[in-house]
């Protein structure tokens, strides 16, 4: 008996090829889709970041700069300035006296309301804070009122010392100045409670550039902490101007402050020159409390 069997034609060599061919260039093309579209997605991620925070500085900065004045005789809110950093004291707290306050020369005691309190922290921290206390003088005239100066002794205590038995914070005070001011001060006038900060623009260890802010507490300077970044080498730049409007060096004199800040992205993002950071500059400026 014979078995007839037919032959069966497979794939040649050629269609092989042609076939493994086309399956490469279709899989180069959706790697690269799908390469370029996370390269897109990266970069629109890090411009987003990048906009967040340069706008981010400049709402910061111009609300800590606005509450300074520089006139003020006894000495000013700004210590230190430069085009890349600025020392001052930064207003924390607004508390209001309840009883006239214990004067004794160049120590004192003041007795605050408790329950009275606004600003970005409504406590005040011995270790950290000073305080000013507004002297009303004569009160038919404003010519001869001014802010009281003052350090703050130890902690604070909480307690019930204001009339009716009500919430009170007592604050211990040294080198009151000027010496015997307290004697001036009047129940219900305003304290400001504030501490000395520096804001600079520094590389980290990476060689990236940040803004950031050392605080002053217990008698020296804390490590410079990073507020937000990454920035350009060159991305904080601050000028000062007098109340004439021409730049100045001096402390005392300064009526408003310029601020350049430009950011950049963490990692090179492409763009249409390549490869490269993005960056993005917001310019804009404050008028100092007092001296406009």
């Amino acid at each position: 008996m014979l078995i007839h069997i037919e032959n069966e034609r497979g794939f040649t060599l050629i269609e092989l090829l042609i076939s493994l061919v086309l399956a490469s260039l279709i899989g180069t093309a959706i790697i690269k889709t799908l390469t370029d579209s996370q390269q897109l997605y990266r970069a629109q991620t890090e411009r987003s970041s990048m906009n967040s925070n340069t706008r981010m500085a400049t709402a910061i900065l111009p609300a800590e700069m606005r509450e300074l004045s520089a006139t003020d005789t006894i000495g000013g809110d700004i210590t230190a300035m430069s085009l890349t950093d600025i020392t001052f004291k930064a207003m924390r707290g607004l508390f209001f006296t309840c009883t006239a306050p214990a004067d004794g020369g160049a120590t004192g005691t003041v007795v605050l309301w408790g329950t009275r309190s606004f600003g970005v922290r409504t406590d005040i921290d011995g270790a950290r804070d000073s305080v000013v206390i507004f002297v009303e003088g004569d009160s038919s005239t404003a010519t001869d009122n001014y802010w009281l100066h003052a350090g703050v002794t130890g902690t604070p205590a909480i307690g019930t010392a204001c009339p009716g038995g009500a919430a009170s914070i007592t604050v211990s005070l040294s080198s009151v100045r000027p010496i015997g001011g307290l004697g001036g001060v009047t129940p219900g006038g305003p304290l400001r409670s504030f501490e000395m900060i520096r804001i600079a623009a520094y590389a980290d260890a990476l060689g990236d550039r940040w803004l950031g802010a050392q605080l002053y507490s217990a008698g020296a300077w804390g490590a410079i902490e990073p507020i937000l970044g990454p920035l350009a080498p060159s991305g904080l730049q601050l000028t000062y101007f007098n109340a004439a409007g021409a730049p100045t060096t001096s402390v005392d004199s300064v009526a408003r402050i310029g601020l350049v800040v430009i950011g950049q992205t963490s990692i090179p993002v492409r763009g249409t020159g390549g490869m490269r950071r993005a960056v993005d500059t917001l310019i804009t400026a404050v008028a100092l409390r007092n001296n406009r």
